[in-house]
């Protein structure tokens, strides 16, 4: 039953509940039909056996019916689908009856019971002396008392069985049906579907690449910037008017409060003593991953000699935008100067300060070496020397840019 109400229930909830609806219709029919199998059981007066004083001994008197159930143990068997009295199965209850009637006058002896209501042509009887037949009689006749209880005993028995064994299913049928539909509101509202299970584990197996994402890495909007400026995606070697190669590479893009700022570096691999390296500004618009060029300052910030780059970083210890702070110098004839550069990247440009002078050595024998401190954000710093030359250069800002303040010395 149980592989029934399975395929039931994959092969469509409406039929599996109208399924369980007649699986309940026929357990309590079962169950009624139990109730009502022993009229005795209802008439415990009549359980007598003598006939109640004033009763008339007529199968249209109901209180005569009922005696005759109780005292004749009238029932009804299931197995059979008869009505049994007297170990004697009635297809109707008012044969039953008829023949306990017959027996309570003496009429049924010697016949076999339920002949005549059956429409049967009755036959004589063998003999006595048959051992089928004696036996037949003696069940008729002289049935001990104590067998017929006994076979009551029995079917009561069978059929309080067969009522336990009703309500266990129904209570099984009806924790199934709990179950299926607890199951089906969890599945559908609770537990992730199939679909979405297959989702999630093919996103996680997949590798993630630039076709996945919406928002695009740091070298992918460096390499966009530096397309839209130059045309290639990465570095690249051209030459300039001259003939002289050069190396263009894009360095850093800025993410600034006006829009994008993109930093390439250009460099001059055979490039002569005095020839210099330099650092390219380029302001850039931006919609979405898409650049655009704004403005351009080729060759801003110079190198050093040979066609180097020249040191650099991003500062905000000095002005009020961010600024490239960088260090480069020059050797020639004995002589070496060392210097810094300061350029603010501003909204309207970049600002390019006055030089810092940081260090210089002499071929007569005289060096120093300075050191920045004091530093004021967007008023003023000192530079202090070491060596053979003692003093300290003093910048103020002037509104635009850091001046050198005592320009004498």
């Amino acid at each position: 039953m149980i592989s029934a109400i399975w395929l039931a229930y994959i092969s469509e909830k409406t039929d599996f509940l109208k399924f369980l609806s007649g699986q309940a219709d026929f357990l309590r029919s079962k169950l009624n039909a139990t109730k009502t199998i022993h009229p005795g059981q209802h008439t415990p007066a009549y359980k007598s056996q003598n006939l109640p004083e004033g009763t008339k001994a007529d199968l249209s008197n109901d209180a005569y019916k009922l005696w005759l159930a109780s005292k004749y143990d009238i029932v009804w068997n299931d197995t059979f689908r008869q009505y049994v009295c007297r170990q004697r199965l009635f297809d109707e209850l008012d044969a039953a009856l008829e023949h306990a009637h017959r027996h309570h006058h003496g009429e049924t002896a010697l016949r076999r019971p339920g002949i005549e209501e059956e429409g049967f042509e009755e036959t004589a009887p063998p003999p006595a002396t048959q051992q089928g037949y004696t036996h037949r009689v003696s069940q008729v006749v002289d049935e001990p008392v104590d067998e017929l209880a006994e076979v009551r005993a029995d079917e009561q028995t069978s059929e309080t069985k067969s009522l336990f064994m009703s309500l266990a299913l129904a209570a099984a049928i009806v924790f199934l049906i709990w179950w299926l539909l607890s199951y089906d509101t969890l599945s559908t509202s609770d537990k992730p579907t199939l679909a979405s299970k297959q989702a999630t584990s093919a996103s996680s197996d997949q590798p993630s690449d630039k076709s996945n994402r919406s928002v695009p890495t740091e070298q992918e909007e460096l390499s966009a910037a530096f397309q839209v400026v130059t045309g290639e995606t990465s570095v690249f070697t051209t030459q300039d008017q001259s003939g002289e190669k050069i190396i263009i590479k894009p360095l850093r893009l800025l993410k600034m409060p006006f829009g994008p700022v993109l930093l390439a570096s250009r460099e001059i691999p055979d490039a002569c003593h005095a020839c210099m390296g330099a650092i390219d500004i380029y302001y850039l618009d931006q919609s979405g991953s898409s650049f655009s060029v704004k403005r351009r300052w080729p060759n801003a910030i110079e190198g050093r000699g040979w066609g180097d780059l020249p040191d650099w970083s991003i500062s905000k210890k000095f002005t009020t935008y961010p600024a490239i702070f960088s260090e480069a110098g020059y050797s020639n004839m004995g002589s070496t100067s060392g210097w810094a550069n300061l350029t603010e990247l501003h909204p309207d440009g970049p600002v390019s300060s006055d030089t810092i002078e940081l260090n210089g050595e002499e071929y007569s024998g005289t060096s120093f070496d300075g050191k920045i401190a004091n530093i004021s954000k967007g008023k003023s710093f000192e530079v202090h020397f070491t060596g053979t030359k003692q003093s300290v250069d003093r910048y103020v800002f002037d509104g635009t840019k850091f001046v050198k303040a005592n320009k004498a010395d």
